[in-house]
């Protein structure tokens, strides 16, 4: 099931890297650099990524609901995606939707530093089971945004 999924995922590689691309004001600060970079190595502008890393998750068109879902239990009990980012990995979450045509239509930009320092992990989310033995939590698009957890987002209908 993994290597299917992981598969059908990285079919939209080119255009989830298309998107980020388009949001690169959003993940890097160029700077003017100090005199002194300037005079003994011929650096102008210094170019320094905001956050670290990237994490990436894309759902089916037939996924009506617009929130960001989380695995947060493995009845085999490895360790899930929601204690890996407790523990601080991935900075910056790319979130999207396929739609029909097979294009990433809606998508958002989650700043998981902001939703870590907001504690929203720590709520107590339902559990809800997948039906494969493994478990996940469902943040509202709504609470994101009203936290402050969202960089920017493109979602079609009421969610926007």
């Amino acid at each position: 099931m993994y290597r299917q999924d992981r598969q059908w995922g990285d079919s939209y590689t080119d255009q989830v890297v298309g998107i980020l691309r388009l949001l690169l004001r959003h993940l890097v600060v160029l700077s003017v650099a100090p005199s002194e970079e300037d005079n003994k190595r011929a650096t102008d502008f210094t170019v320094k990524l905001v956050g670290g890393s990237i994490a990436v998750r894309l759902r089916r068109a037939e996924c009506r609901f617009r929130d960001l879902t989380i695995r947060a239990r493995r009845d085999n009990g490895v360790k899930t995606e929601l204690a890996k980012i407790k523990e601080g990995y991935a900075s910056r979450y790319f979130y999207g939707w396929v739609d029909d045509k097979h294009n990433i239509s809606e998508w958002m930009l989650v700043d998981l530093d902001k939703v870590r320092s907001a504690r929203l992990l720590d709520r107590e989310w339902a559990l809800i089971p997948n039906g494969d033995g493994t478990y996940f939590i469902a943040i509202p698009f709504t609470v994101l945004s009203k936290s402050d957890c969202l960089i920017a987002s493109k979602l079609l209908g009421d969610a926007a």
